[in-house]
């Protein structure tokens, strides 16, 4: 899984998706990560559930709510975008969560860990934080 945290940015597949928030211009990095997830009729495999995680993340950091662990360049892209997400996006976000935590790989792998229930807990403070 290449997981080693809990947390939406504790695993490879999300790191290595933040790093291509240094050369985004606008949102639309946000948008098309979520959706490939919200709107996929396919299983969801764990790097991508991954990098929709990290996307949800960088939207509750423009609302103002980020979380303790986030990394400096989730932080440069806000500054950079200086703008509130659209209530589409945000409901987006919840769609993809949802997805995530009902079917999906990475739901079974968390499940099959003793730190399933953190992972769980993790996933509804990101949601408290999307409202």
């Amino acid at each position: 899984m290449g997981a080693w945290a809990v947390d939406s940015f504790g695993n490879d597949a999300a790191l290595d998706w933040v790093a291509e928030l240094n050369d985004a211009d606008d949102i639309s990095i946000l948008d098309d990560t979520l959706s490939d997830v919200a709107e996929s009729n396919e299983e969801l495999e764990s790097p991508k559930c991954c990098t929709a995680i990290a996307a949800a993340e960088v939207l509750a950091a423009m609302r103002g709510k980020p979380t303790v662990d986030l990394p400096d360049e989730v932080s440069e892209f806000v500054a950079r975008i200086k703008e509130k997400p659209p209530a589409d996006l945000i409901q987006l976000a919840f769609d993809a969560l949802e997805r995530i935590k009902d079917s999906s790989e990475l739901k079974e792998l968390w499940a099959e860990s003793d730190s399933g229930p953190a992972w769980l807990k993790a996933m509804d403070d990101l949601e408290k934080r999307l409202s």
